[in-house]
Formats: structure tokens, C-alpha cells, sequence
């Protein structure tokens, strides 16, 4: 829930993370703290971070809805207690639900589905 506060606040600020990936995630003084690249939206760049790059991005568009995905991933990795493997991490964009499956409680399942949706419009 922190990290996904931590992600509203930077959106709400019209800031977007665009390398949200679990090395740039930190706890200090009992609170997360996400490092990296934020910068305005109306400045955005494109920043290469693998499986944690929204599908859009290799069209050139990314947004606040790519940090939803990015964010996904990392929750996904975080309920699979383990980073993704090499295959996992070359199929998940086009089908996530191959992996989310593996994920034990529905409500996080489903909730991550909707994060890894490939349609920027349906990530929530």
C-alpha cells in the first residue's frame, strides 16, 4: 500500500517514475522511498528498463499508466517471493496471467492482472 501511495503522490504532482523496478525501491526510517528518474510528465523520456517497461513503451508512449505496470511487476515479484526468470520475463507482456497465475490469493491475482493489462487505458 506504501508504494502505491509513494506512486500516487508523484502522479498527482504530474510527475511519472518511468524506472520503477525493485532497485529503486528503499526502506529508511520505517518508510519506502522510491528512488530514480522522476520527472515531470510534460517532460518524459524514454528510460529502458526491461520487463518492467509497460508494453507502450516501445511505442514511444508511456505515462502514468506505464508506472501501474512497472508497479505490477514488482508487486507480482513480491507475491512469487522471487525475481522473474528469464522466460517469465519475455512473456509477460503478451500473456502476464501465464504467471499471475502462480499467485495463491485472487483479490492480489486479479488485482495485478489489472495492472498488467497491455491496454494503458484499462491500468488502474
Amino acid at each position: 500500500k506504501a508504494l502505491a501511495s509513494g506512486l500516487h503522490y508523484l502522479h498527482t504532482h504530474k510527475y511519472v517514475h518511468l524506472r520503477l523496478t525493485p532497485q529503486n525501491i528503499f526502506w529508511k526510517n520505517g518508510s519506502y522511498l522510491l528512488e530514480g528518474s522522476h520527472q515531470p510528465l510534460s517532460e518524459r523520456k524514454f528510460v529502458l528498463a526491461d520487463c518492467y517497461n509497460a508494453p507502450e513503451y516501445e511505442e514511444g508512449e508511456f505515462g502514468y499508466h506505464s508506472d501501474v505496470w512497472s508497479l505490477g511487476v514488482v508487486f507480482l515479484e513480491l507475491c512469487l517471493s522471487r525475481s522473474l526468470n528469464e522466460e517469465e520475463k519475455r512473456s509477460i507482456k503478451e500473456v502476464p496471467q501465464r504467471i499471475t497465475a502462480k499467485v495463491d490469493n485472487l483479490q492480489i491475482r486479479e488485482m495485478i492482472e489489472k495492472m498488467l493489462s497491455p491496454d494503458p487505458k484499462h491500468k488502474r
